[in-house]
């Protein structure tokens, strides 16, 4: 009965064959598997219709929103009943906004600092020698980091992404400091930069976007970090 069926049709119709795959990804990437049957008598004509890049064979491209595209070349298995089986692997995307993820990384900070006191003149030490200090602080900072994957068409640029993070914070997890630093009985002790703590002025910023391509969809990944600058 099958047999039939195949012979009823021009032998360039791709007959689609039961066993589709579908499978859906956090980005919103989506990717189709099928196999479709047609004659070999009519090889050229079918390796057309599913050409790189082209709409997947069929009305149905649920659950993409925007169609599926065949990528990469489709699969050919020749067979001895006169038909030819290609395997065809298409790409679309379920969603525009994809996935994102609050992550943490761990950050390390290293300033060293200097000061030079210089005491006032008396009578009895009418020429003072200053004093120099010498101390190093080394920080230690669970910082976050918020990452966003998401799929997009190839033919978008970078400069089209717009996304509005969280506002990331920051934990201090270690501070060590080293060295000699001034006493409180040092005047203008507390306005001296880096005292206790590394003068660091933390943004967030955005650190990374690393594109992979599936022909006619990339799929995106955009990082956003927490950065101590000193």
């Amino acid at each position: 009965m099958s047999y039939k069926i195949l012979n009823s049709v021009t032998p360039s119709t791709l007959i689609a064959q039961p066993g589709k795959s579908v499978s859906s990804f956090p980005s919103g990437l989506v990717r189709v598997e099928q196999s479709f049957l047609s004659e070999s008598s009519a090889l050229l004509t079918s390796r057309a219709f599913l050409a790189v890049g082209t709409d997947a064979p069929g009305l149905d491209s649920s659950p993409s929103i925007d169609g599926l595209k065949i990528f990469p070349e489709a699969q050919e298995r020749h067979r001895e009943d006169g038909f030819t089986e290609f395997i065809v692997t298409s790409y679309g995307r379920s969603n525009y906004l994809g996935a994102a993820v609050l992550g943490v990384q761990l950050v390390t900070l290293s300033a060293n600092y200097t000061h030079t006191f210089t005491p006032q003149a008396t009578e009895q030490t009418p020429n003072p020698v200053a004093v120099n200090f010498e101390w190093t602080i080394n920080e230690v900072w669970l910082a976050d980091t918020y990452t966003v994957t998401r799929t997009m068409l190839s033919s978008e640029s970078n400069s089209t992404i717009s996304i509005t993070p969280p506002t990331l914070g920051k934990v201090l997890k270690k501070r060590e400091i080293t060295g000699t630093r001034p006493g409180m009985n040092i005047p203008g002790f507390f306005s001296i930069p880096g005292i206790n703590e590394i003068a660091a002025t933390w943004t967030s910023a955005l650190e990374s976007i690393d594109r992979r391509n599936f022909g006619y969809f990339d799929e995106v990944v955009i990082v956003y970090k927490s950065t101590g600058s000193l």
